[in-house]
């Protein structure tokens, strides 16, 4: 697995750049919270909320689904963070559609953004009987 930075452009173009999405969904596993999104290659991609300081709601950034996802290959990334939100959108035909987005506070020490994981798929090797 793989963590990438939020607002690391050139490692999110990487893996979603020629990629289509087929499936996104919100889960959760133990105390974090994720949107899932599966890629046509197997490659998942989870935004993982950031959870801040248990008395206050310092550094939390859940993360929100956005728009859905295109139904065609991703062309290009883009990451905004206007408004106090981080919303990363992808390009498919020239369209941005909003990807996801976290929105939250900070005061200095807990940090800003969630997370991104990249899981590739494992690789299979299928031996064939000879006779």
């Amino acid at each position: 697995m793989t963590e990438i930075g939020y607002d690391d452009i050139d490692l999110l173009r990487a893996v979603l750049v020629g990629r289509r999405i087929i499936a996104g969904v919100e889960a959760s596993e133990g105390y974090e919270s994720f949107i899932k999104f599966t890629l046509d290659d197997g490659t998942i991609l989870k935004a993982i909320t950031r959870e801040g300081c248990g008395g206050c709601m310092n550094g939390h950034f859940p993360v929100e689904a956005g728009d859905g996802f295109p139904n065609s290959i991703i062309t290009d990334v883009d990451v905004d963070e206007s408004g106090g939100a981080i919303t990363m959108f992808v390009y498919s035909e020239g369209i941005p559609t909003a990807l996801f987005s976290s929105a939250g506070e900070d005061n200095g020490y807990y940090g800003w953004g969630h997370r991104i994981t990249v899981e590739h798929p494992g690789t299979i090797t299928i031996k064939k009987e000879t006779e």
